[in-house]
């Protein structure tokens, strides 16, 4: 399934299950929030996102603790996990996704190129993911962006 559908079917899923969005992305710079833009009607679920692409914009828009950006950086599961709760938080949604990882071109804090770590919110409960996605920096974005996607989805329907 391409991006641009599985944005509808996760607009049909929150309005299902009324549920509300919210994102926070860091490599992506925007993308899921612009891929779930081009959905006719996404403004009844989608409250809106932070784009924390710089390691300090997560603390203060998304509030990672800066304990856990100075001891473990941008490029990890609780990182991902205090991004999506902390989003979830500031806009009062339902659900949230936040993505954080490194697109290249040179490996980033000691992580390699294409590591990637989603976390989904669902109501009171926090799942991270880490993926590795091979290819040059835009296909790392883009894998990242419809992989968010997907996960949302999984987190709704499990």
């Amino acid at each position: 399934m391409n991006s641009e559908a599985l944005a509808v079917e996760v607009k049909n899923q929150l309005e299902k299950h009324q549920l509300t969005l919210s994102t926070c992305e860091s490599l992506t710079c925007g993308m899921i929030a612009s891929i779930l833009g081009g959905v006719p009607g996404i403004s009844a679920v989608y409250a809106g996102g932070a784009v924390t692409y710089m390691t300090y914009t997560k603390h203060l828009l998304a509030d990672v603790k800066e304990a856990q950006l100075d001891c473990h950086g941008a490029v990890d599961p609780e990182t991902a996990i205090q991004m999506a709760s902390g989003i979830q938080e500031k806009l009062h949604t339902d659900v949230s996704v936040a993505v954080t990882g490194n697109a290249g071109p040179d490996p980033m804090e000691g992580k390699p190129v294409g590591q990637v770590y989603i976390a989904v919110s669902y109501l009171d409960q926090v799942t991270v993911h880490e993926y590795v996605f091979p290819g040059e920096r835009q296909a790392i974005r883009e894998a990242t962006a419809v992989q968010a996607l997907q996960d949302i989805l999984s987190a709704i329907n499990a």
